[in-house]
């Protein structure tokens, strides 16, 4: 799946999430085990709500991360 082609989903997957924002899966799961970044379970998956991901990009932003 291409970057530009996971703009429109609901969910990101977490190694989605780690290529848009140039980091790696480890990254990304530390960061939603820390609590940093809201996730959910689908089944045996775990997703990032894309509101999820749009939050904590805006905290960045705003410099309360």
């Amino acid at each position: 799946m291409t970057p530009e082609s996971t703009l429109d989903r609901d969910f990101y997957t977490v190694a989605e999430l780690a290529r848009r924002w140039s980091l790696s899966e480890m990254t990304i799961t530390r960061m939603i085990a820390a609590g940093q970044i809201e996730s959910v379970k689908i089944g045996r998956a775990r997703r990032i709500p894309r509101e999820a991901a749009a939050s904590y990009a805006a905290k960045l932003r705003d410099g309360v991360a």
